[in-house]
């Protein structure tokens, strides 16, 4: 077995599967893609706040919304309310990373296109295109890290539907008759959960299994008996997202509105944390969506990771998937990302508003039946 070396007529997987070699397809994250495309995370004022805040947790401060009780109809100089904030704070980011080792040895044994050099990251740093390729799927597996840990912290964090009074998801039955305008249902009542939770501009979905089905089918939808056509439906920015059905529950969808959640990131090899120091170089790169083949997701470009690059100079011991490996000379690379996720706090509203425990942030559960099996009948 050649192990990648460079036999005669050795070629690589990438060269002959294309965008279905397994290196080339890049992980959905839908959860995550939405965070930067529909919520617009890498240019927030939270975002720029946290870069700069390299310590210290960020506070976001905000003020609930009068309401009726604070309305008085007499004529009197008495003071209703006495406005107030309330806070949010941001505490420290989450962790991902994953790292690798090459030794010179075996790189010598790659051909020549794979000890070829080329640039990455800012500042940028020359590296061998073997260790490119191998930066790059690290990147991929902790983008799909990211998104898996987004998605665990989202779970606990929906907020109450005012038509139900409750966040742990509404029953949604996409089609049930085809026959009929069906106006207490389907797509329909989603839509008017839109206005009856004040939600402004287009809010964003996420989600998978029937969800995604329902997205297949509308591009096919046409001349309904009952004279609506869904592939008009407006505002249905949607996003897929396979690992929804796991961490939210079987046929689960979010519905966001813009501004109510938002990815934050945070780099620590920039500026004075940048460059050669010791023995390691510290730079960071986006995530190089167009080096993929497949799922690409134009949406993660701006996602941004730290990379340092450590070259063993002598033979030595390091850990390796937790054993003590004696190593010659090479290179260590490791990818890392700090990030963390804010949600609209549940209390933005008092306890007198009707949007009380709202947050711009509605979870669902499609279905095609009745909806009086497991796990729907849990959520009436």
């Amino acid at each position: 077995m050649s192990n990648g070396f460079c036999p005669a007529l050795l070629v690589n997987i990438n060269d002959v599967a294309q965008g279905n070699a397994p290196g080339k397809k890049m992980q959905i994250a839908g959860f995550l893609a939405a965070l930067f495309c529909c919520e617009n995370s890498s240019v927030s004022i939270l975002q720029g706040q946290f870069d700069r805040n390299t310590i210290r947790p960020m506070t976001v401060k905000y003020s609930p919304r009068p309401t009726l009780n604070d309305v008085s109809y007499t004529d009197t100089c008495d003071v209703d309310r006495q406005p107030g904030y309330n806070e949010w704070t941001i505490n420290a980011p989450g962790f991902v990373s994953s790292s690798f080792y090459i030794s010179d040895e075996t790189m010598n044994q790659y051909c020549i296109d794979a000890q070829a050099t080329q640039s990455i990251g800012q500042p940028p740093t020359q590296v061998m295109k073997e260790i490119y390729d191998r930066i790059v799927e690290t990147a991929n597996i902790l983008l799909k890290a990211i998104n898996v840990d987004l998605l665990t912290q989202m779970s606990t964090h929906f907020g109450k539907n005012v038509t139900t009074g409750h966040s742990t998801g509404k029953i949604i039955n996409i089609n049930t008759d085809g026959t009929k305008v069906i106006l207490d249902n389907g797509i329909v009542e989603m839509m008017r959960d839109v206005q009856e939770n004040e939600i402004c501009e287009d809010p964003c979905f996420v989600g998978g299994g029937l969800w995604e089905s329902w997205n297949q089918a509308k591009i096919l939808s046409c001349c309904a008996s009952n004279g609506l056509d869904m592939s008009k439906t407006p505002g249905v920015n949607s996003f897929f997202d396979k690992d929804t059905n796991s961490i939210w529950g079987t046929n689960s969808v979010g519905m966001f509105a813009p501004g109510s959640v938002k990815f934050l990131g945070r780099n620590i090899y920039t500026g004075a944390g940048a460059g050669e120091k010791g023995g390691s170089i510290f730079t960071t790169f986006l995530l190089p969506v167009n080096e993929f083949g497949c799922n690409l997701d134009s949406c993660l470009q701006d996602l941004k990771f730290d990379l340092q690059l450590k070259y063993i100079d002598c033979p030595t011991e390091i850990l390796i998937n937790g054993q003590e490996t004696t190593v010659d000379r090479g290179w260590v690379a490791i990818v890392s990302k700090r990030y963390a996720l804010w949600v609209q706090p549940t209390n933005a509203y008092s306890s007198a508003d009707e949007l009380y425990g709202t947050n711009g942030t509605l979870k669902y559960f499609i279905t095609n039946d009745a909806a009086t099996t497991a796990p729907y009948d849990l959520y009436y």
